[in-house]
């Protein structure tokens, strides 16, 4: 502190103001120096979480990535307005600490630098020129407005430009052009702006189609424009010089309340030989180079495969192991694929179906799949329209990136993960489809207290499906079925199964099936054992129960009032077949679908739990599989194997029904008779198919 009181003694003999002896102080002290380069990071200036004090980051904004340079600016407040200033290579601003001007140099200190001709007042928006050596400040406002302030003279004065009623604009950063001297801003409704600082006279160059508030801004040496929304930390790119300029996103940034950025506005957006990003390999439509705004990523620690190296612009190297196709892409079928990763992530995935050279909305194959570390099994269906018609085969693109971001596209940057890009083959099936029902979906209903004959609501497991059989050369090589869970009124635990008659369990492509439920491939392969049924069997519901919440209140899935408002449980699963099936041997329709015990459970005075498996109930004379050992003629179960009577009662009723349409079931514990009176002489083959047609309002599902 000697040296210090020594200043003030000196400057009070000289009679000059204390402001300006602790400025010569702080010019005295820190002793700046310049940055070395040019650099191609950007700076961005923020608020600590826990104080107002200023901190800086350097973001590469490629990637989004960022890092503290500075948490110690050497002032206890915000700074804002910043620019980097290419005439000495300093950063320029606004301090808060004393109202005032302040320089910055590679030390990252923040040297405070007496100006004239300001109101007293605070600046957030500002920027230094390109073409000039003048640090540019602005406040909306009648009062205030459009300031210049010359960098190059040893006492700085500030002129206004343009008043603030004049210059009426409300952003909040601003940047200049490296080329026409312009700075230009977007708005919090996205309206981008160029401001001719010469005069103040601002332009609107149109919305660019996304709004927020954008505190720091910055353009590129190619004259591309970088904006960074606080809210999120999007980073997106402009193109200034198109005729209607719009936001393309660029990249995952740092989120704030408080933001303000500075770049050198004459280097590339990231250097030419940078190894720390790693981009994709496709062909430059589907963008893979900086200028295509291509899939990139900071190098760390996620990654596909045994490792991850950088790739300098524009030049490639094929080192992508991270994926292993299991089998190949033929239209119409799930193909297999083995994803490997260093840990958890998200993954996604986009396949350029229609071969048009571009990953659009229509092309997302995978969807922020959570992966483990090590292998993963992933499953893709190949859309029947895959390629153009008349096409045996085509060549296309396949992109995979890993990242810790649940919602990714297939362009822009992230600060973590890889990218890997695969040319395939699609094989063109020539595949012909057909639809169970033709239109809709048909709704299979189920009474689980069999044998006996229960409340026999017709509400304990209900389900709505559509089955598709896939056609080549008269043989079915495929089924696919989707559909929803969309009643569970059972007490017990029921689990749901599909059995395809005549096709035995050997013939079937299993490493292909792939069960999806609510949207989610499912770990465990839905083909039943061998043996335990020898016919192909899918379980779709190992267990009903485990695949809902019920809603506060509600006893039961979607069978009670005021219950029906959560959503229904979807679900698909595909069973490929390694040879046809002439159509006439093989199964139709629904199929066979049925409803099983859960093993471990009560279901009642027949079943023992160990055991539970072993009951089934299928739909009326439809025989159960080998791994049923119930036995028939118990309480009100009328069956008669050997006269081919399943599953009815002595009046000729059912267990399980299928109505060939969407289907209202009755509500908790009122009797289906009740519900339809139409049904029981439908039952009993004397009433009318349309019975469902005609229900009792308030006693079937809203």
């Amino acid at each position: 502190m000697l040296g210090f009181d020594i200043g003030l003694k000196q400057g009070k003999a000289m009679n000059l103001p204390y402001y300006t002896l602790l400025t010569l102080f702080s010019s005295v002290s820190l002793a700046q120096e310049p940055f070395d380069i040019c650099p191609s990071q950007a700076f961005l200036v923020q608020k600590h979480d826990n104080s107002n004090a200023a901190i800086m980051f350097g973001v590469n904004l490629a990637t989004g990535s960022n890092k503290v340079l500075s948490d110690n600016m050497n002032t206890s407040e915000r700074i804002n307005g910043v620019g980097f200033n290419l005439f000495d290579r300093f950063i320029y601003g606004w301090g808060y600490e004393e109202n005032t001007m302040i320089k910055i140099g590679k030390d990252f200190k923040a040297q405070k630098l007496e100006v004239f001709g300001l109101p007293d007042t605070n600046f957030f928006v500002g920027d230094v020129s390109t073409t000039e050596n003048a640090l540019y400040l602005y406040r909306r406002g009648g009062s205030f407005g459009l300031y210049r302030i010359p960098l190059d003279q040893t006492t700085y004065n500030a002129k206004r430009v343009a008043d603030g009623n004049t210059l009426n604009l409300s952003i909040f950063d601003l940047a200049f052009h490296p080329d026409n001297g312009k700075a230009y801003s977007v708005d919090s409704n996205g309206m981008l702006y160029s401001i001719d600082v010469s005069n103040g006279n601002a332009a609107e160059l149109g919305n660019i189609g996304e709004s927020g508030t954008f505190g720091a801004v910055y353009f590129d040496v190619t004259g591309q424009f970088y904006i960074s929304r606080n809210q999120d930390g999007s980073i997106f790119r402009i193109d200034v010089a198109q005729m209607s300029p719009s936001a393309e996103f660029f990249a995952y940034g740092p989120s704030s309340s408080s933001n303000d950025g500075a770049r050198c506005a004459t280097a590339p957006v990231i250097d030419v030989d940078d190894l720390s990003v790693d981009f994709g390999d496709a062909p430059e439509s589907y963008g893979s180079s900086i200028e295509k705004n291509g899939a990139r990523h900071e190098i760390g620690e996620l990654y596909l495969g045994s490792g991850i190296t950088g790739e300098p612009q524009p030049a490639k190297e094929d080192d992508d192991d991270g994926v292993f196709f299991v089998t190949g892409f033929e239209t119409g079928f799930e193909t297999k694929i083995i994803v490997n990763a260093s840990r958890p992530g998200y993954l996604h995935a986009w396949i350029d179906w229609d071969s048009d050279g571009v990953f659009d909305t229509k092309d997302k194959a995978v969807s922020a799949r959570e992966l483990t570390a090590g292998n993963n099994e992933v499953f893709v269906n190949v859309p029947i329209d895959a390629l153009p018609v008349g096409t045996p085969s085509q060549q296309t693109w396949i992109r995979l990136r890993l990242s810790d971001k649940a919602e990714l596209g297939p362009k822009g940057g992230v600060n973590n993960g890889e990218v890997e890009d695969y040319p395939i083959t699609i094989t063109n099936s020539g595949i012909e489809s057909s639809f169970y029902p033709s239109s809709g979906y048909t709704t299979i209903a189920f009474e689980d207290s069999w044998p006996e004959q229960g409340d026999y609501d017709f509400n304990d497991v209900v389900v709505q499906y559509r089955v598709r059989k896939d056609m080549k050369d008269n043989q079915v090589v495929q089924y696919a079925i989707e559909g929803q869970l969309t009643a569970v009124g059972a007490s017990y635990h029921n689990g749901f199964a599909i059995r395809f008659e005549g096709i035995e369990h050997g013939a079937v492509q299993s490493q292909r099936i792939a069960l999806r439920i609510n949207g989610e491939i499912q770990a465990i392969n839905p083909l039943e054992s061998a043996a335990i049924s020898e016919e192909a069997t899918l379980i779709v519901f190992n267990d009903t129960k485990s695949h809902f919440q019920l809603l506060s209140g509600c006893r039961f899935f979607r069978t009670e009032p005021n219950c029906t408002s959560q959503p229904a449980v979807t679900f698909s699963v595909s069973l490929p077949l390694i040879t046809g099936v002439a159509d006439d041997f093989a199964p139709q329709g629904a199929l066979d679908p049925f409803i099983f015990a859960v093993n471990g459970f009560s279901h009642g005075a027949y079943v023992q739990p160990s055991l539970a498996r072993q009951w089934e109930v299928h739909l009326k004379n439809r025989a159960p599989t080998p791994a049923f050992a119930t036995g028939f003629g118990l309480a009100d179960d009328a069956s008669s194997p050997s006269d081919g009577l399943f599953f009815q009662t002595s009046q000729g009723l059912p267990f399980a029904l299928e109505v060939g349409a969407t289907w209202r079931h009755p509500q908790e514990k009122v009797d289906l008779i009740k519900a339809y009176p139409a049904f029981v002489e439908f039952a009993t083959q004397k009433g009318s198919p349309s019975w469902f047609q005609s229900p009792v309002i308030e006693h079937v599902a809203q």
